[in-house]
């Protein structure tokens, strides 16, 4: 959340940020429930945001539409001023990854400091868009911390100087939701707007 939110910031400096912490205690690096995640996302709506960033999601069986996703956004989003930016996931692959692979949601694949789409960034229907997610510096927590997803599986990591370095679409994601924060901060558009205009 720190690193993310320095992203954001780092992009559009005039944005409020709230971080809404969901998969503390979670399996196997921060595993949850999409369920459960979405009763965070809906906790987050208290803020009354205009653009969320989820570096987060899942795949479904039988890659069929996330039910729970689907619901939040019926409930939540449809009538609503506020856009939602996804991360499309670090498997490689052109499968669904939910939420980013629907329609209503930005999914953001990652790329490469020399234009390419990242070997590891999935693709297709979960990637509406690419943004820079190889090797970002920002904010980080001092302390060690183990890689549990690609690309990274497996790392042991030190830090000491309150930044790190990261890969990965949860990274690229919030490249573009600060991008559509500042579009709006500049010129007053609509969230809907300025994703488009983004």
């Amino acid at each position: 959340g720190t690193f993310i939110a320095g992203v954001v910031r780092c992009v559009a400096p005039q944005t409020k940020i709230y971080v809404e912490g969901f998969a503390i205690g979670g399996v196997g690096g921060g595993g949850i429930l999409e369920s459960d995640l979405v009763v965070q996302l809906e906790e987050a709506l208290r803020h009354d945001p205009q653009v969320i960033n989820l570096s987060a999601g899942c795949r479904t069986r039988h890659d069929l539409p996330s039910i729970a996703f689907r619901k939040f956004h019926h409930k939540h989003l449809e009538d609503r001023d506020c856009v939602l930016v996804a991360a499309a996931g670090n498997d490689s692959w052109a499968a669904p990854f939910w939420p980013a692979a629907f329609r209503w949601a930005v999914g953001v694949g990652s790329l490469d400091r020399d234009g390419r789409v990242s070997s590891y960034s999935n693709y297709g229907v979960s990637a509406d868009v690419y943004a820079l997610g190889r090797n970002l510096v920002n904010a980080f927590p001092d302390g060690t911390f183990e890689c549990h997803e690609t690309p990274d599986k497996g790392d042991v990591r030190v830090f000491s100087t309150g930044l790190a370095r990261w890969s990965g679409t949860s990274f690229s994601a919030p490249v573009v939701a600060g991008l559509i924060a500042r579009e709006i901060s500049e010129t007053g558009v609509s969230a809907r707007d300025a994703r488009d205009a983004v």
